[in-house]
């Protein structure tokens, strides 16, 4: 062979190898979990300064994923369709996306750390932030979610939340 011609052929045969390796790699790696931290100027655990936080509350039933993004530091954001069933603070339409800091994205998923990811066909009440020029709402990332219990329990606390709202950062 003419050794004009080796030297690409060997390129090439290289460049295969690698990239045949990269997705054999990809292939037999372990999932990963990835915590994500996450800050708010106030207590997240605090109900009322939540309810005051949020542009909306609802009670509403997560009925799927509309999509998985890339957040634009790394960690996905999952859309979830959700069906609203009551409105506590603010005006919502009766169907809504909402999006929640997290997923999972191939293999990895990415997790709030102390903070439950949403599930389909679970009802929760949804403390929102609204997105300028969106139609999608945001989840106010709060240790005190949960789905909604058979009791209403947390409809109930969740109500006496917004009615005594605190706006105050502290």
């Amino acid at each position: 062979m003419n050794h004009r011609l080796k030297a690409p052929f060997v390129g090439l045969v290289a460049l295969v190898l690698a990239v045949g390796g990269w997705f054999t790699y990809q292939q037999l790696r372990p999932a990963q979990t990835h915590p994500v931290s996450v800050s708010f100027a106030f207590d997240t655990t605090n109900r009322a300064k939540v309810a005051g936080y949020a542009d909306a509350v609802v009670v509403g039933t997560v009925t799927g994923v509309a999509e998985v993004r890339q957040g634009e530091r790394g960690a996905p954001h999952t859309i979830f369709k959700v069906a609203v069933s009551d409105k506590l603070k603010g005006d919502v339409e009766d169907t809504i996306l909402v999006d929640q800091l997290g997923g999972t994205r191939g293999k990895d998923t990415w997790t709030v750390e102390g903070v439950q990811q949403l599930a389909v066909g679970s009802a929760y009440v949804l403390p929102l932030t609204s997105r300028n020029g969106s139609d999608e709402h945001v989840l106010v990332l709060t240790p005190t979610l949960a789905p909604v219990t058979t009791s209403g329990a947390s409809v109930h606390v969740w109500t006496q939340a917004v009615a005594n709202q605190d706006t105050t950062v502290s």
